[in-house]
């Protein structure tokens, strides 16, 4: 399994429409470009590089519930999931009405029936989006919570309908006494698929695919960390990782060691070097052009809940590219 794990992490993130795999709440291209859900708005926006702000989309049209993940696909598009709902939408990078993206799951899995979307990442070298679902049945319909990553490829860009290929089942939770669950709001496929990374509560756990057509997955602890929200593959090797409770930026290495990237583990919003720059309970990250981590945060400015974007460049300092009200 160490040689897996250190495979995996290893692996570089391709270039492709999307320049890395999305965190939760937002996805960067390969022009530094962030699209990002402003989920109590129900309403998707783009910053550009320079801080400008321009929206894309009304999720209030198609759906009462609140969109919590995005990713951008191979074909250039948007997709996005809603909280418990059991589909997604496909909408263009310019922005335009959000279009149903059907998930015709397998019909030989009884534990996905009534399954509900919980986010979605796309993989660039498997050339499939995983998405990660929860249900209140297991594999063999027996009842209780389950959590389940499938994938499929992508709707082609010019499809009259779209909807994908029926999905294979890649990832499954372990059924047994006292198991823990997948963490519903973080998980990392690695770019090639081979293995997944997910966040089950304070532990970053390895999961190996090599068995997943089995019933269950391999998995291996990699390491333990406060209370870690975002999750992304670096393309230097490793993982990022935003750690909420401790206000800072982690980078996860192959061997499982942790290294602060960012943020001094005080509650703030100081920019400048990252040793000296604080965060406030950080929930997302990504990795864009250049090597540059583009890290989220929910919280408060002048008395009101925003969504905050900030950037912490190659030489580790961290600048505001731009604040959003994350309320009506």
């Amino acid at each position: 399994m160490k040689s897996l794990l250190l495979a995996a992490l290893l692996l570089p993130v391709l270039a492709a429409p999307a320049a890395a795999h999305p965190p939760y709440g937002f996805a960067v291209d390969e022009d530094g470009n962030v699209y990002f859900l402003a989920f109590a708005r129900r309403k998707l926006f783009r910053i550009a590089p320079d801080g400008e702000i321009k929206r894309l989309a009304n999720l209030n049209q198609v759906t009462d519930r609140e969109p919590h993940s995005v990713t951008l696909g191979p074909d250039g598009a948007l997709y996005v999931a809603a909280t418990y709902e059991p589909r997604a939408w496909r909408i263009p990078r310019e922005g335009g009405a959000p279009r149903e993206w059907k998930l015709p799951l397998p019909a030989d899995e009884p534990g996905l029936a009534g399954a509900n979307l919980l986010q979605l990442k796309y993989t660039p070298e498997a050339g499939w989006l995983a998405v990660l679902l929860r249900s209140q049945r297991g594999p063999g319909g027996e009842s209780g919570q389950r959590y389940w990553v499938v994938t499929a490829p992508p709707p082609a860009a010019n499809a009259a309908t779209p909807t994908a290929p029926v999905f294979r089942v890649r990832h499954r939770d372990g059924i047994g006494a006292g198991e823990r669950r997948l963490y519903a709001s973080c998980f990392a496929p690695a770019p090639d698929g081979s293995a997944l990374f997910t966040l089950d509560a304070d532990v970053l756990r390895l999961r190996s695919a090599a068995t997943r057509d089995q019933g269950r997955d391999n998995i291996e602890v990699v390491t333990t960390l406060g209370q870690p929200w975002g999750l992304v593959h670096d393309p230097k090797g490793g993982l990022v990782v935003a750690d909420s409770s401790r206000h800072a930026i982690f980078r996860v290495l192959a061997d499982g060691t942790t290294r602060r990237l960012a943020g001094t583990g005080t509650r703030g919003g100081r920019n400048g070097p990252g040793a000296e720059a604080e965060f406030d309970s950080p929930h997302g990250v990504a990795v864009g052009p250049q090597g540059r981590v583009y890290v989220s945060e929910y919280c408060k400015i002048d008395g009101r809940w925003c969504h905050r974007f900030r950037v912490i460049a190659a030489d580790g300092t961290v600048t505001r590219l731009a604040v959003v009200p994350g309320q009506p």
